[in-house]
């Protein structure tokens, strides 16, 4: 896998991947993030946000969820956690980053 430098690059490869054999794609996936050196940097390059992205978009207390993109076999979903910062964070869960109940 080469590094990924934009959105629709980290998704072609995402897209390659055997997500039927669940743990080997998270591997894979994990070791594919590792790669990227500036992770701001997949969204300021050629990304077009759409009415789709925003609409499912959230804002959390502590943080921004943006939505990124959905593989059309749903097969995975790509998220953007951006965490404010601690001046903006209201009181709530998710005071730090942390791990979800799924891996992926």
């Amino acid at each position: 896998m080469d590094q990924p430098g934009t959105v629709t690059a980290l998704l072609g490869a995402l897209g390659t991947l055997d997500w039927a054999d669940a743990p080997r794609a998270h591997r894979d996936t994990q070791a594919l993030l590792a790669r990227v050196e500036d992770p701001r940097s997949l969204v300021r390059t050629s990304f077009e946000w759409t009415t789709r992205h925003l609409e499912r978009s959230v804002e959390k207390t502590t943080h921004y969820k943006w939505f990124v993109a959905a593989d059309e076999d749903a097969r995975f979903e790509v998220w953007l956690h951006d965490y404010k910062p601690r001046a903006q964070r209201r009181v709530g869960h998710a005071a730090v980053p942390h791990n979800h109940r799924f891996w992926f």
